[in-house]
């Protein structure tokens, strides 16, 4: 098989090797990478809606940069395009179908940060391009909802309440891949709309799980806002 992905043929036969190497399966393996792409596809992504958008203000872009780079989108572009099927794992994760997202999502990353570090900036540019495909082309700024964290800040400044809090409570390697632990709490005064507090209010105490403290905050706030029944 070549060493090619996302349409780039891979100089460093050793880098396209990491880039496909689950941490369960050995060393080296592509976290680093997946540092790299993460903070790549973050800048390519910014870059492209900055262009593409000139009228749209700085909260905007960002709510439409982190509908195209959140973890489900991630997944999805992983699937289509069958990377799935060239990811190396260890038995434990190979053995659990479907693959979790969190394991595709980190994939596609370490994948734009090995292309960019066989081939440069531009290369990578060409690869994410080609990794959205019309989807960029396309997107509309309706597309883009707002964060679960944001949503549900503004509710709760809405109603009054006190901001959540978010604690990390630790971390999990339960599927061999280190994922942070996160709480999110919020005690306000009651309306009905969720557990009865001590004192006439209510607390709620959800918890999320993520590879980055942010999508676990992100899965933490989106069951807080189900519990506290907010519509999308």
């Amino acid at each position: 098989m070549p060493c090619e992905l996302l349409r780039h043929r891979f100089r460093d036969r050793e880098l396209y090797c990491q880039a496909l190497t689950h941490s369960s399966a050995g060393s080296p393996h592509n976290q680093r990478l997946e540092y790299l792409g993460d903070s790549l596809l973050g800048f390519l992504i910014a870059e492209h809606l900055f262009r593409r958008f000139p009228r749209s203000r700085e909260g905007e872009l960002t709510r439409m940069r982190a509908h195209l780079v959140r973890g489900g989108a991630l997944a999805r572009l992983a699937l289509a395009h069958g990377l799935d099927r060239r990811i190396r794992l260890g038995k434990s994760i190979a053995a659990r179908l479907p693959l979790p997202e969190s394991v595709l999502a980190s994939l596609v990353e370490a994948i734009v940060g090995a292309i960019y570090m066989d081939g440069g900036l531009e290369r990578c540019r060409r690869a994410v391009r080609f990794l959205y495909g019309k989807e960029l082309k396309s997107f509309a700024p309706s597309r883009a909802r707002k964060s679960s964290k944001t949503r549900l800040n503004e509710f709760l400044q809405a109603q009054g309440w006190a901001l959540p809090v978010y604690r990390v409570l630790g971390k999990d390697s339960c599927l061999e891949e280190e994922k942070f632990i996160i709480q999110c709490q919020v005690f306000a005064a009651g309306n009905g709309a969720a557990d009865s507090g001590s004192q006439g209010g209510i607390e709620l105490i959800c918890q999320g799980s993520g590879h980055s403290k942010r999508r676990a905050e992100e899965e933490a706030a989106g069951k807080v806002l189900a519990r506290l029944q907010v519509q999308s």
